[in-house]
């Protein structure tokens, strides 16, 4: 049950990171492992990785996975990823145990390029062991501490009701340094509190490399869900 509901949300996830935020560069493909850390409690945390990828004939400055084509071969760590031409992505739905190093290999295609790159960097982590609240109370300021956060670029906060509509009322991308987000009351009408709420938050670590004369995008995420009952 956790591995199927930790998928769906995934899947919703990689929707949701396409809109709202557009980046500097722009790049040819993007080849990212998700460290994914659900959290029932402070005793109770479940951790397992899934790794993806998009590959684009002309080059984007966000995730497009609508323009994304399989345009080759995609492997991390030895493991081919899948792709499903339904949302045009590479995937490994095996939630695997990780190490921090991460060799990704890309049989490309025609004049698509092919390539060996490795990545050392670390996972961006955090201290607190339960980062996010308990409960959303829709009458008051709903407030994330993200003091401890470490080796992130960015953060990114989703917030969605039980009904998993495609809107979402509240998603917001902030740089690494940010000490908490606050989000009023007032953004939390539309919020439905029958099946609760679940929180996502996204610590991202980003690096870009140049190869075969063209430019990728390599992203470590460290993904944290977590439900939480609403108080009306």
């Amino acid at each position: 049950m956790k591995k199927i509901f930790v998928f769906k949300i995934l899947l919703l996830n990689i929707l949701f990171s396409s809109f709202g935020y557009s980046q500097s560069a722009y790049y040819f493909g993007e080849f990212k492992l998700r460290k994914i850390i659900t959290i029932y409690d402070s005793m109770n945390i479940y951790t397992n990785y899934m790794s993806y990828s998009n590959l684009y004939e002309d080059s984007v400055n966000n995730n497009e996975s609508w323009h994304a084509q399989a345009l080759g071969n995609v492997k991390y760590n030895g493991v081919s990823l899948k792709y499903y031409p339904n949302i045009r992505t590479f995937m490994d739905t095996v939630q695997r145990k990780q190490n921090t190093v991460l060799v990704w290999e890309l049989s490309g295609i025609g004049s698509y390029p092919s390539f060996t790159a490795t990545s050392y960097s670390a996972f961006p982590s955090y201290l607190k062991t339960n980062i996010l609240p308990d409960v959303l109370n829709k009458s008051q300021t709903f407030e994330v501490n993200l003091l401890g956060i470490s080796n992130a670029e960015s953060i990114e906060l989703v917030m969605f009701d039980g009904t998993f509509r495609t809107e979402m009322p509240y998603n917001r991308k902030v740089v690494g340094t940010t000490e908490s987000i606050s989000i009023p009351s007032a953004d939390l009408n539309t919020i439905s509190g029958t099946n609760g709420v679940t929180i996502i938050l996204s610590l991202v670590s980003t690096e870009y490399k140049m190869l075969g004369g063209k430019r990728f995008k390599f992203e470590k995420r460290s993904d944290l869900y977590k439900r939480l009952p609403v108080i009306d």
